[in-house]
């Protein structure tokens, strides 16, 4: 029974490894728009009164940087769910 559930891990493996490949085959404007979904979502709830009351490039710069937190959020949570399914795979 623990090696087929090994095996069903290792496959979802697999297909997370494919997954990742093809969201890193995105070119930059693909994945900066689907970034922007979540950055749009972070300053419409947690930060909308200070967004909209700084100057405009004061803005730029926040939406820059809740960016750049939600891109290397979502490249760590990519890996670590990979490796989650690699030491259950494993184990």
């Amino acid at each position: 029974m623990h090696k087929k559930i090994g095996v069903v891990f290792l496959f979802f493996s697999c297909i997370w490894m494919i997954l990742i490949f093809y969201l890193s085959s995105k070119n930059d404007s693909q994945s900066s728009s689907a970034s922007n979904v979540i950055v749009n979502i972070v300053i419409e709830d947690f930060h909308k009164e200070i967004y909209e009351n700084k100057p405009l490039f004061e803005q730029e710069q926040m939406r820059q940087i809740i960016s750049h937190v939600v891109r290397k959020i979502a490249h760590f949570s990519e890996f670590a769910i990979l490796g989650l399914f690699v030491f259950l795979g494993f184990y």
